[in-house]
């Protein structure tokens, strides 16, 4: 069920309050620095953070929020964090997200950390009592049963305008199943690889139109994204829909240590290529993208293969034209 959420009562730490109210980044790999350099520190924005996890350690938004005047949604499932957010400006969702509403699955709160996320059957990432050695007992308490809600429906109820500056994506290894059901309002044809807008099929081997409320909603532009651990689906439907590889983030300790340098980013952000000051952005900030790819386990279905050789062919037939 989707719902908000307001704090019957507030932490009352006067460390807390203080970092709420001064001016700092706050974000893991400095992400909420790169928006304000990319908005070249525009005020009054609009984001959708997904997910939000704490209200301050680690937030991809706070900054924007507090320091720049933005506004947005804070989306998170793992209710150890809902207190906290509970300061927060923005307005927040308890809501477990995913390609589609009303699907069961086992979400794994894993405590107050920064992993909490769905058990994905197509993954192993998350078979903590193999991988990780966790008990019984202790996997029992941390996992439980919940009904998915699409992104879709959550930027339809809450009344999303129809222009989202910023899209923070964290769900541990459930990005791609946001992004094939994101309503965008871009998408790039398909060129001769494929058929009309009707015939056009998310990488899941479904029909677009999938989720009602995606085919109800007016759809939405995004101009800047940041994702973590994107895969192989992730990149091929953000080139899909007209994104473009900015610069890969890696942990702050790999740009003052030479041992680490060679680390594989961790996040990554991509700007869409109607953004505004997009050919500036790109020329100044942007850095050539990586050509490993990190699919961190996942076991791709067919259909991210098959969009990721489409958008190659498409690549090739307009160098060769």
């Amino acid at each position: 069920m989707l719902h908000e959420f307001w704090a019957d009562s507030l932490p009352t730490s006067l460390l807390y309050i203080s970092i709420l109210l001064s001016r700092a980044f706050h974000a893991q790999l400095l992400q909420d620095s790169w928006v304000v350099s990319i908005f070249g520190g525009r005020r009054g924005g609009y984001f959708v953070d997904l997910a939000a996890h704490d209200a301050i350690a680690l937030s991809n938004t706070l900054a924007l929020e507090r320091d720049y005047g933005w506004r947005g949604l804070c989306i998170e499932a793992n209710h150890e964090h809902l207190r906290g957010l509970a300061f927060r400006n923005c307005t927040v969702v308890s809501a477990v997200v995913s390609n589609e509403t009303g699907r069961l699955v086992t979400f794994d709160d894993n405590g107050d950390t920064a992993f909490a996320g769905v058990v994905l059957p197509e993954t192993n990432i998350r078979d903590v009592r193999e991988d990780e050695g966790v008990a019984h007992e202790e996997a029992a308490g941390r996992y439980r049963e919940v009904s998915t809600v699409s992104i879709a429906k959550i930027l339809e109820d809450m009344q999303a305008p129809d222009t989202i500056d910023y899209l923070s994506l964290d769900i541990e290894g459930s990005e791609h199943l946001v992004l094939e059901s994101f309503p965008f309002a871009h998408n790039r044809p398909r060129g001769s690889s494929g058929g009309s807008s009707e015939e056009e099929e998310t990488v899941s081997g479904q029909r677009a139109v999938g989720d009602q409320a995606a085919t109800r909603q007016a759809r939405l532009s995004v101009m800047v994204i940041s994702i973590e651990h994107p895969n192989l689906c992730s990149r091929s439907l953000l080139r899909r829909h007209g994104f473009h590889f900015l610069t890969g983030l890696q942990p702050r300790l790999a740009h003052s240590h030479k041992d680490f340098a060679s680390l594989p980013a961790q996040d990554e952000i991509w700007v869409h290529e109607t953004f505004a000051d997009f050919q500036r952005v790109m020329s100044e900030m942007g850095s050539p993208e990586p050509l490993s790819r990190r699919n961190e386990g996942v076991h791709l279905r067919e259909g991210c293969h098959k969009l990721a050789r489409e958008l190659a062919h498409e690549s090739l037939s307009a160098f060769l034209a």
